[in-house]
């Protein structure tokens, strides 16, 4: 080999190993850029890795951060980490490793939703429970028996699943999340523990055959349509300590007659009791059925309406689409006035609010084509479109 032919030889080489040590940069930063980050929150992932580790800084998992991932099959998440989004990986198909840390205290629903994993979990056990939390339980059976331990119940947890029967919670659970037991129409009864503290939002909405059930101690919220359409149950006591009940919360529980509400309920919204048995017999006794100094319904109301003394608020929707209203005198004290309350009262021509009324919410006279104008007090806060355009505001 001669001079020349060394030297291209060596040029060659030292041009390829540049080439390389450059490429290793921009490798680690593509991977980088894989991963979409704001302020801790992973927001999504665009590779295509098989085996990945979640980034340092992350400290929650977003929405539907891999979902539909399909090349991934192992997930290594840090400690950093406290929390994982609503279907996080669902769709990942060949996901069947995931490390999940202790720190973990926050797991949305179908966050894992048709991955290997999940799928492997169900067939060890049913109710497949992380970091103390049931996250899933859609292939149970009959009698269900959450064991010790458990300290919530992950939305939709059990929705849609039509195959249990009755649900033993125990104590120490605090939350039953949001369409927990959504459309189960197969449950019949369901023991809730001392303690718990909310029942969120359509959590046993649609639970047609649901008869047994005693509101515990402790609790403290019930949520938005938490018990909607639950046609078999006949009674409900809320137990003392209970200091808001959602709107719909019993909407449409059509055998529901006998209700006990302690005092200490301060919050009902739109129709928490509509189209119950109980509403109706209220509405016999007096037009206007008012619970713990809050005007709840006013729908069979009808002429010049006097709100008596001692009331402090009007429900949202109380009055809704009531054509046979022409006057309303509010009473002193009252405080507030909730969304579309009087909406579509067309009838509705006069209304006297006093100087106590600190608020009127959004849409609360729409549609009220019969009041012209309305003296208002000093200071209102007034909703989105509070009034009709017609009506002059002085």
């Amino acid at each position: 080999m001669n001079y020349f032919q060394s030297k291209r030889r060596f040029l060659a080489y030292f041009l390829l190993l540049t080439i390389l040590c450059a490429s290793l940069p921009l490798t680690k930063t593509q991977a980088a850029s894989d991963f979409k980050i704001k302020k801790g929150v992973l927001i999504s992932y665009s590779g295509k890795k098989a085996k990945l580790t979640i980034p340092k800084g992350v400290t929650a998992i977003g929405e539907r951060a891999f979902a539909d991932c399909t090349s991934l099959k192992s997930v290594t998440i840090p400690k950093a980490v406290k929390s994982i989004g609503d279907s996080a990986f669902s769709g990942c198909t060949n996901l069947s490793t995931i490390t999940i840390p202790k720190t973990i205290t926050s797991i949305g629903s179908f966050a894992f939703s048709g991955t290997k994993w999940l799928k492997n979990q169900q067939k060890k056990d049913s109710l497949v429970i992380v970091n103390q939390i049931l996250i899933t339980g859609s292939t149970a059976k009959g009698k269900v028996k959450i064991p010790s331990g458990v300290t919530s119940i992950a939305d939709n947890a059990f929705s849609g699943c039509t195959a249990i029967t009755s649900v033993t919670i125990p104590k120490g659970v605090l939350t039953i999340g949001a369409s927990a037991f959504y459309d189960c129409t197969k449950l019949k009864s369901v023991t809730l523990p001392k303690g718990l503290k909310l029942i969120d939002s359509n959590a046993f909405s649609g639970c047609k055959k649901l008869t047994g059930l005693t509101l515990p101690k402790g609790l403290k919220s019930i949520g938005n349509s938490a018990f909607y359409d639950c046609a078999k149950l006949t009674e409900i006591t809320i137990p003392n300590g209970v200091l808001s009940i959602g709107n719909n919360a019993f909407n449409n529980c059509i055998a529901l007659k006998e209700i006990t509400i302690p005092k200490s309920v301060t919050s009902i919204d739109s129709y928490a009791f509509a189209n119950t048995k109980w509403i109706e017999a209220q509405k016999k006794k007096n037009p206007l059925v008012i619970v713990n100094q809050i005007l709840i319904d006013g729908s069979a109301a009808s002429g010049e309406v006097t709100i008596p003394d001692g009331v402090i608020s009007i429900c949202a929707g109380a009055f809704h689409s009531n054509q046979n209203l022409t006057a309303i005198t509010l009473p002193d004290g009252i405080l507030s006035i909730g969304q579309e309350a009087f909406f579509g009262c067309s009838g509705l021509a006069n209304v006297s609010f006093p100087d106590s009324l600190a608020s009127i919410g959004q849409e609360t006279f729409l549609g009220c084509t019969s009041l012209k104008s309305v003296a208002l007090p000093k200071g209102i806060e007034l909703g989105n479109h509070a009034f009709d355009s017609q009506t002059e505001l002085q």
